[in-house]
């Protein structure tokens, strides 16, 4: 199965871009301070996903977020993600930005002060002490990637 060699690929590429790109901030991102948790941003995203498993007959059914319609079942769920706020001083000047790394609750609470690592050059480019995130998601995706392939190997060695 071609399929596996295929996604196996596309998993790897997308997880060595992800850490080059995670290891790429760590270069830039060199000078270390301390910044204030001013808020948490709430972000909320509507995911919409469809199985077939109802059959109707041109018949429409709607029951609080799902619906059924023409044999199709979709249901619409919302996706919460929390980003604290960060204000840090640089040379003077403030920054207030928000993280670029959100999680389904907060982790951290407002007054809070956290060490962040920035470019000098552009203090507006951070990332949080926690900023292996990124790092850890690439390297997931390299080894699904790599089990994929491996799979395909396996089972072409095995036909």
């Amino acid at each position: 199965m071609i399929v596996f060699i295929v996604v196996g690929v596309i998993f790897a590429v997308i997880g060595v871009i992800v850490m080059l790109t995670a290891h790429g901030k760590k270069v830039r991102c060199t000078s270390v301070t301390n910044a204030k948790v001013v808020d948490i941003v709430k972000s909320v995203t509507k995911d919409y996903s469809s199985r077939r498993n109802y059959t109707g007959n041109g018949i429409t059914i709607n029951v609080g977020n799902a619906s059924f319609s023409n044999g199709a079942h979709t249901h619409a769920y919302n996706t919460t993600t929390f980003y604290p706020l960060l204000e840090y001083t640089v040379d003077g000047i403030k920054y207030v930005r928000k993280s670029g790394i959100g999680s389904s609750s907060p982790q951290y609470g407002i007054g809070e002060e956290i060490e962040i690592h920035y470019n000098a050059s552009n203090p507006n480019e951070f990332y949080t002490g926690k900023g292996n995130a990124s790092m850890m998601v690439g390297m997931i995706f390299t080894i699904f990637g790599i089990l994929f392939i491996a799979i395909y190997l396996v089972m072409q060695l095995a036909a």
